[in-house]
């Protein structure tokens, strides 16, 4: 109801001025041409015009002018308003000196010549404004109202109008979030806030004009406005969250209006007048010499920074300063430095880090940034060098690394060290005696092997790696922490494990596999224990010899009605749940000692071997192993 009103004000202030109409205006209708009486001259075709956009400001009551780039060879234009044509001699048009009354204008224009010599121009590209389509409620204490919702507004354009009654004041969290038909949005001047997402994802937008009544931007207000290139903060702005502008590639240009007494504007960033700390950046951005800090997250998520320096200036790199900026592949951090957060660069792809070497804290080295022995941080085209012997706590968090190389060197990996991360075939050495916890946890490994040597695996240490496809665990381990191989696993302690593979639910010779009989660490694999297998060990790396379940009647669904079949089911010739050995290839399960014979579905509890132990009755089958040729 509100919008209506608001569009009732303007048309009717619009009718009234509409009275008088510009001589050097008239409709098409009433003019003549020096061609062929229809405009279609023979001559050198004119150039179409360009850039067609709405020069109005915020408030429209003097009604909304359309302009465009200057022809210089035309005498005048012909303007198509909603379907109706007007000529006018410059370059501009006034809806209002026209009389066009309406809630939503498609325009396009062309250039023309008196002289027959010239041929009209090519419509330009067609511009929509709308004035209505969006949603308003009033606000709780109903001193004014708020955009609920322009989702589905039409048109390039949008106009907010200024509204005669009560004012809108805010443009509510969400409120055009995924329209993407704006090109350009004028606010009327009497917005106070711009809510959280409320311009997200608009991606043809390429120009807002931010009021100067605005006080706040809320978080991601324009998040995903991949087509924003320039923004100009007003005087009035109180409030800026960090988040704002992420993702907006094309933004190079971040202004703040010079009355403004909160925020100031220097190299394309925006800092903050009370403590000089640079608040929010975009991709054109370079770091001012006046800037004392950098705010956590004022460069995350910044699409399209490419480089940055971190001047001497800048003592500390907080946590997730330039986390997310995907482009970003080169960085370099100066003498002043003294403080830098691993997680300052998460989700980077840096590929160049360099760390003046007049620094007193930390030096590079093979593109990874050093303390002491402890490599802070490290990138994709890192190498690890012999003077380093920890891996720091999240020193490789999200980041590609599918040809690193541990080295011998190395004594202590930290926590969370190679989180997110990607990576191939990893050798952790037999140096290593500690896998700090959560250290691979969530990253897209494919094969661990850990040598002998390694004592301590901590918790949650390789926790839902979805891509891991075998790990080998040697009998030196004595300490794995709780869901170290979550989400499927038990806490255990073992002398030895082996890593099955295994095609469906984690099961083992038709048991579950739980703490009693095996501990399966994720849908694709299962694991042998010491307490309920036999192994050995070959060049460190411990293999299965036979493994013992407790005897039970087991019957599939078909045998119910015979509960005397006794079957061991998951035992077959097809090779689930099949363990692993270096060098060989497991050829499924015998009922002997050396056996060659590998156990079918037939196969009864009977046929098996059977012991005593701790009162129960167990029975136990053997590996059958066949050496790779390759």
């Amino acid at each position: 109801m509100a919008n209506c009103s608001l569009i009732k004000s303007i048309l009717i202030k619009t009718l009234l001025s509409a009275a008088i109409i510009i001589a050097a205006t008239v409709c098409l209708c009433a003019c003549g041409d020096s061609g062929d009486g229809n405009g279609n001259n023979k001559g050198q075709k004119l150039d179409t015009p360009q850039n067609l956009r709405v020069q109005t400001g915020n408030d429209i009551t003097n009604g909304i002018l359309f302009v465009w780039d200057e022809i210089l060879l035309s005498d005048y234009y012909t303007v198509d308003i909603n379907g109706k044509q007007y000529k006018v001699s410059s370059a501009s048009v006034n809806v209002k000196d026209i009389g066009v009354l309406a809630f939503d204008y498609t325009v396009k224009v062309m250039a023309n010549r008196y002289d027959r010599n010239y041929a009209k121009s090519d419509w330009s590209q067609e511009c929509s404004v709308t004035l209505h389509g969006y949603s308003m409620s009033m606000l709780p204490d109903g001193s004014g109202y708020e955009v609920v919702d322009g989702k589905n507004v039409e048109g390039t354009v949008l106009i907010i109008p200024s509204y005669d009654g009560k004012p809108i004041v805010k443009i509510g969290d969400k409120a055009f979030r995924d329209n993407a038909a704006l090109t350009s949005i004028m606010l009327p001047d009497c917005i106070e806030e711009i809510g959280s997402s409320a311009f997200e994802n608009n991606t043809s937008l390429t120009e807002i004009k931010l009021p100067d009544s605005l006080k706040k931007l809320g978080a991601s207000a324009f998040k995903g406005c991949s087509a924003l290139a320039s923004v100009r903060i007003p005087r009035g702005v109180e409030r800026i969250n960090s988040t704002v502008f992420r993702e907006c590639e094309n933004l190079k240009e971040l202004t703040v209006d010079p009355q403004n007494r909160y925020f100031r504007s220097s190299e394309n960033c925006i800092i903050k007048w009370s403590n000089d700390q640079v608040v929010a950046g975009c991709a054109g951005s370079t770091i001012p010499a006046d800037a004392k800090s950098i705010a956590s997250g004022a460069f995350g998520y910044v699409y399209g920074l490419k480089s940055m320096i971190i001047p001497s200036n800048i003592k500390e790199i907080d946590a997730n300063t330039f986390a997310g900026c995907k482009d970003m592949n080169e960085v370099y951090i100066s003498s002043g430095t003294q403080s830098i957060y691993a997680s300052a660069f998460f989700h980077c792809n840096l590929k160049k880090i360099t760390v003046d070497e007049d620094n007193p804290v930390y030096r590079s080295e093979n593109n990874c940034i050093i303390q002491g022995e402890t490599l802070v941080y490290g990138c994709a085209e890192s190498v690890i060098t012999m003077d380093v012997t920890i891996i720091g706590a999240k020193a490789f968090y999200a980041v590609n690394l599918e040809n690193l190389i541990i080295p011998s060197n190395i004594v202590t990996i930290e926590k969370e060290a190679f989180g997110c991360s990607v990576l191939g075939d990893i050798v952790i050495p037999s140096s290593v005696e500690n896998i700090g916890d959560y250290a691979f946890y969530l990253s897209k490994v494919k094969s661990v092997i850990i040598e002998n040597g390694v004592k301590c695996i901590g918790k949650g240490a390789f926790a839902d790696c979805p891509f891991l496809e075998r790990l080998y665990v040697p009998t030196s381990v004595t300490s794995i922490g709780e869901l170290a191989f979550a989400p499927y696993c038990e806490p255990f302690n073992s002398g030895g494990i082996v890593v099955a593979q295994q095609s469906y639910a984690p099961t083992v010779l038709g048991e579950n596999v739980n703490a009693d009989n095996g501990v399966p660490l994720s849908a694709t694999c299962a694991y042998y224990r010491s307490d309920n297998c036999e192994l050995e060990t070959e060049n460190n790396y411990p293999y299965v010899v036979a493994y013992q379940i407790k005897k039970k009647i087991k019957m599939s669904v078909s045998e119910y009605e015979n509960p005397d079949v006794e079957r061991i089911f998951g035992v077959t010739e097809y090779k689930a749940y099949a363990p692993q050995r270096m060098g060989y290839t497991f050829g499924g399960w015998s009922a002997t000692r050396g056996g060659t014979a590998a156990i079918g579905r037939e196969n009864t509890v009977d046929d098996l071997e059977t012991f005593t132990q701790d009162g129960e009755e167990y029975v136990k089958v053997y590996a059958i192993w066949h050496k790779d040729t390759k």
